[in-house]
């Protein structure tokens, strides 16, 4: 056991915690988020790695951000 007393465990889950924590992302969330750094959907897209489509469909609420395009969203919002 290290000298303070915390298990490796008890470190790992105050990292956990500290840890942003993904949210739900509308459609108007992304939209604005976009326009706050007025780019253009195609700019936007190339910030996250995402094709432009896509930008598209989450803006028009066709489809929703997943896995590691949600977390940058959550991280930028």
């Amino acid at each position: 056991m290290p000298p303070d007393g915390d298990t490796v465990g008890d470190r790992r889950t105050q990292e956990l915690l500290r840890l942003t924590p993904v949210r739900p992302t509308t459609k108007e969330q992304i939209r604005a988020l976009r326009e706050r750094e007025s780019v253009s959907q195609a700019v936007f897209a190339r910030h996250l790695n995402v094709a432009t489509d896509l930008v598209s469909q989450w803006e028009r609420g066709d489809k929703k951000p997943v896995r590691a395009s949600l977390k940058l969203l959550t991280l930028v919002h």
